[in-house]
């Protein structure tokens, strides 16, 4: 964190004082731009899972696997392949179990 606020140090203290406002404006805001910019990319992936345009096998194994978990299933992708397979088997991810019960909070916010 010291080297990034050293950085931004420099970065403003090249930036000569002036009275010109979109140079103050620059150096007011520049702390805010990876928030705004986070922000920015994370609106834009949850609108395009809202609106069913994530177009990925992966997430809907996940989605699946999670909905298993949280209600104390054992995963098998017989969606995706022709025999019974758990999930972790192909893709050994530990914190969809961890986070499965999170399910039972959010589906009562999104309803």
């Amino acid at each position: 964190m010291k080297n990034f606020e050293s950085a931004y140090i420099e970065i403003l203290s090249c930036i000569q004082e002036t009275r010109d406002p979109i140079i103050r404006f620059f150096k007011k805001s520049i702390k805010y731009w990876p928030l705004i910019f986070l922000i920015i990319c994370a609106l834009i992936s949850l609108v395009n899972h809202y609106l069913f345009r994530t177009h990925a096998l992966d997430l809907g194994a996940y989605t699946n696997a999670l909905w298993d978990y949280a209600h104390f299933q054992w995963n098998d992708s017989l969606a995706f392949k022709p025999w019974p397979e758990n999930l972790l088997a192909d893709h050994f991810d530990l914190y969809l179990p961890l986070f499965s019960p999170l399910i039972w909070i959010l589906v009562h916010i999104h309803c």
